[in-house]
């Protein structure tokens, strides 16, 4: 005859190997969510940042179109050397803009952070001369 005390602790000891395996699992899910949580945060954090930066390089750009491009047009003398010296001054003041920790996690996210500049620089210009409307807050 089966003892009632033997019969709990069969149960009880079930329940153990039951809840140690239960508890690997709840941690495995526990570690993922936090992961993905994390990484979400990363993303977000990085967005924010190259929005700032992105909004730099909008003013910069709008700056030098109101004082200087357009004051060279009405002249006739916006030429490929004023061109390009647009260019650097729109650049100069995106960077002076951004703080280090802009330029830093920015620079983290992407292949190479002068490029990325001048690339965001060039396509802001493009943009407004393609819808002609101004450009403001990194929106045409």
């Amino acid at each position: 005859m089966v003892d009632v005390e033997q019969i709990l602790d069969i149960v009880w000891r079930v329940l153990l190997i039951a809840a140690i395996y239960a508890g690997k699992y709840v941690i495995q899910f526990i570690q993922a969510k936090t992961a993905k949580l994390k990484a979400e945060t990363q993303n977000e954090i990085v967005n924010n940042y190259m929005d700032k930066a992105e909004d730099a390089i909008c003013r910069a750009v709008i700056a030098v179109k109101q004082t200087y491009v357009d004051a060279l047009k009405k002249q006739g003398a916006f030429d490929d050397a004023a061109q390009d010296a647009a260019f650097e001054s729109a650049k100069a003041m995106a960077l002076a803009m951004m703080t280090d920790e802009v330029k830093a996690i920015v620079s983290s996210a992407v292949a190479d952070f002068d490029i990325w500049v001048t690339t965001t620089i060039e396509n802001m210009v493009s943009a407004s001369k393609d819808t002609k409307t101004v450009i403001t807050g990194g929106v045409t």
